[in-house]
């Protein structure tokens, strides 16, 4: 565990918060690059990425608050140690989307040209945010004796590493995506693509999740459900906006 990545003088910076930082920085730089795919400029992109990743923070800290409502009542203070980790992907997703939304219909874009074109980037910034829960000690697996374990002070056995798997799917996602852009054949196919691959993934990963309680059906988490649900409808938009080009979703 490295938690603190350090001080100076009263203040602490933490690693959590500041892998998240830099990877919303990393992929605001990143998106500015390719600005011209969506005929904005460059400084307009890097708002729109940065305010899209810290809406989709504050999304993700409001649904986990609302999860844990009790305890976070009991002392509201604890709502804002962002550090402690404590973020709801799929609350990220859907206060994101809004705000995408929004700036596209402000600016007469197309809403799904715009979320094509931020897919890559989100996937880049999530990937090194694990990299900050894996060094922060939450979102940890299940007891694990191979030789890639690892072990946490807290616990009394080794674990999978969820976190480095997690982030191994989004850098992976990101340079997929990235491609993909370049040669999509329909706007939302790579957002489509995104939901159904990292849905997908999610939804493994979360087997191995020791962190959560495997309580529905006795064999799934909670966010399993949400995430296979997510799945289908992805699927589902994508076979639709195939169609709706006149494409086979299977050629595509």
């Amino acid at each position: 565990m490295y938690p603190e990545l350090f001080q100076w003088g009263s203040v602490t910076i933490y690693t959590y918060g500041a892998l998240f930082a830099l990877g919303v920085a990393l992929a605001a730089f990143m998106a500015t690059r390719r600005a011209a795919l969506i005929q904005l400029d460059a400084m307009t992109v890097f708002d729109l990425v940065v305010w899209t990743g810290l809406i989709g923070i504050a999304g993700a800290r409001l649904v986990y608050v609302g999860e844990n409502l009790d305890y976070y009542l009991s002392d509201p203070l604890e709502m804002f140690k962002l550090w402690q980790g404590g973020l709801v992907f799929h609350g990220g997703i859907a206060a994101s989307l809004v705000y995408v939304f929004v700036f596209a219909r402000k600016r007469g874009k197309s809403f799904l040209a715009v979320l094509d074109f931020l897919m890559p980037y989100v996937a880049l910034a999530y990937g090194i945010g694990r990299i900050g829960c894996f060094l922060n000690g939450c979102c940890y697996g299940t007891p694990f004796d191979g030789w890639w374990a690892v072990e946490y002070p807290f616990l009394d056995y080794p674990v999978h590493p969820t976190q480095i798997y997690s982030a191994a799917v989004g850098f992976l996602l990101a340079g997929f995506l990235l491609r993909l852009n370049l040669s999509k054949s329909f706007e939302g196919q790579t957002s489509a693509a995104y939901f159904i691959f990292y849905s997908a993934a999610r939804t493994a990963i979360e087997f191995y999740r020791g962190d959560k309680v495997h309580g529905v059906l006795g064999f799934f988490t909670e966010a399993q459900i949400v995430f296979l649900f997510l799945l289908l409808v992805s699927l589902a938009v994508y076979v639709f906006l195939c169609l709706k080009c006149g494409k086979a979703p299977w050629k595509s």
